[in-house]
């Protein structure tokens, strides 16, 4: 019974400094949209951050003058995408992006299998200073017209 009534704050302290810890070496995530709020691709202002946007967002900037990228591979871009989307790989953005997307104020969705890769994809575009990128996430969060094989 002394033992658990010693041992109890000394395990509450770690566990506390343990999670204060974690939370500090988590890398900052990018800035989200929230899901009801309407975004325009013409009339966004800069961002210094990504945006991560909804099916029905990003549905809805495409009747605007934006750029849809995929950043999957070949063979996963070949098996079904976005209509109108771009292919630039995400392994590739770096090396590639500014022949493929030259103008850094136009606006750019990004999306990829899972949302990881386009995540990836968006922090290097913004870093790169590109000012208006959005980040739709999963393929299969688009709401519109896919061409399949």
């Amino acid at each position: 019974m002394i033992i658990n009534q010693l041992l109890m704050p000394a395990i509450l302290i770690m566990s506390a400094s343990i999670l204060a810890t974690c939370s500090l070496l988590d890398p900052p995530q990018p800035e989200y949209a929230a899901a009801g709020d309407p975004i325009s691709s013409t009339d966004a202002p800069a961002q210094s951050a990504p945006i991560r946007v909804t099916g029905e967002q990003a549905l809805e900037m495409s009747s605007g003058d934006i750029i849809i990228v995929d950043v999957r591979n070949r063979d996963e871009f070949d098996a079904g995408h976005i209509e109108h989307a771009i292919l630039l790989p995400v392994d590739e953005i770096a090396s590639r992006v500014s022949t493929v997307l030259p103008d850094k104020n136009q606006a750019i969705l990004l999306y990829c299998r899972s949302g990881a890769r386009s995540s990836r994809a968006a922090l290097v575009l913004v870093e790169m200073g590109y000012t208006r990128v959005y980040d739709l996430g999963a393929f299969t969060n688009w709401q519109g017209s896919v061409i399949y094989p």
